[in-house]
């Protein structure tokens, strides 16, 4: 696959962007997919630049939570702002990890990125409930691929940081049918 905007299907990506607006009609948490080809050999690191040009990390609450995949190297990420840290359990996100882990080792990415999106909506309901005067403070939408320049730009930005070092809560995976390892951050 050349363009990581044909992962999902013209239909699945409007399914997901319901599902997102769904989600955060009942949390003011702000939800992202972001589909890439390859994280560079840095998963993490990857996800998280993508999390910063995303402006994920400059909603009010702090509450940006962000799917991120990999989808030639079978992997994917889960990036909660440090809003989310603050508030929730640190298993948090480890059910919903499984659950997408397991639907993406069937090759059912639809189904487990729409779980994904869903179960972070109702989860983010119970610490950042959506309230009358919310706010959309970022847009429903998945992003794609590769965008050396602009995530460098994110890079530089996240090197001038101070405030913003404190630890998000994330979570890795991959989802090949070979056995799995976990790398520590």
């Amino acid at each position: 696959m050349a363009d990581p905007k044909e992962f999902f299907s013209k239909e699945e990506q409007d399914e997901i962007l319901d599902a997102i607006a769904e989600a955060e009609n009942i949390t003011s948490g702000e939800i992202r997919v972001h589909v890439d080809l390859r994280a560079r050999d840095n998963l993490m690191g990857r996800a998280q630049e993508v999390f910063e040009y995303l402006g994920m990390s400059e909603t009010k609450l702090r509450n940006g939570v962000l799917l991120y995949l990999a989808v030639e190297e079978g992997k994917f990420a889960v990036i909660g702002d440090v809003g989310i840290n603050e508030r929730v359990p640190g298993d948090f996100w480890d059910k919903i990890r499984d659950a997408v882990q397991e639907s993406f080792r069937e090759n059912d990415f639809l189904d487990g990125t729409l779980y994904f999106i869903e179960e972070a909506g109702e989860h983010l309901q119970e610490y950042f409930p959506h309230e009358p005067d919310d706010v959309n403070e970022l847009p429903d939408a998945i992003s794609f691929g590769e965008a050396d320049e602009e995530l460098e730009e994110a890079e530089e930005k996240e090197k001038e940081m101070t405030d913003r070092d404190e630890i998000r809560i994330s979570v890795e995976m991959e989802f090949s049918s070979e056995p799995l390892e976990e790398e520590e951050e």
